[in-house]
């Protein structure tokens, strides 16, 4: 609300403004989707694996054999999909991964799942910063940051999510 309502002295504020409220809408059904995913998730029996939580950027492959996770910040017992929904346009990690996971097989839910709370924690984190008192010039790198991150792939992830085989 404060994103579609911003200070009228705020010029950046006032960009992101006129950047979403073409997407109000669809935001807003975007947001009750993720409440039906995570509301399925509650009630689904899955599976849980060690995962790493960021994966990108922290994996090191050996000869092409091998791969391998470091930093091991983020570590939590999750669906495999904690890890793979933002590699699973890669087919060498896929290759690495069903080596060791033979049975593997992308769940539609838990991958929605982590997608749409990537998308939301991203778009709400770049709001708050772009709405924040810090310097123009880190208000303008968040609004930059926004529009690539969230509506330059984020978004389009999204939009080519089939729901009809969760739901």
């Amino acid at each position: 609300k404060k994103s579609l309502n911003p200070d009228p002295n705020n010029k950046i504020a006032q960009e992101l403004r006129n950047y979403l409220s073409p997407y109000e809408e669809e935001m807003h059904r975007d947001w009750l989707t993720f409440e039906r995913i995570m509301n399925k998730c509650k009630t689904t029996s899955l599976k849980f694996f060690i995962t790493h939580g960021d994966p990108v950027g922290n994996v090191l492959k050996d000869n092409g054999k091998n791969i391998y996770l470091v930093d091991w910040d983020d570590i939590m017992l999750a669906p495999a999909e904690r890890d793979t929904w933002f590699l699973i346009d890669k087919p060498d990690f896929f290759r690495s991964y069903k080596k060791m996971f033979p049975e593997y097989k992308v769940n539609n839910l838990t991958y929605s799942f982590y997608l749409y709370n990537r998308y939301w924690e991203d778009l709400l984190g770049f709001i708050r910063e772009v709405l924040s008192n810090k310097s123009q010039k880190h208000r303008e790198k968040n609004l930059k940051g926004f529009k690539k991150d969230c509506f330059g792939w984020l978004r389009p992830l999204i939009r080519r999510i089939e729901l009809e085989s969760i739901f």
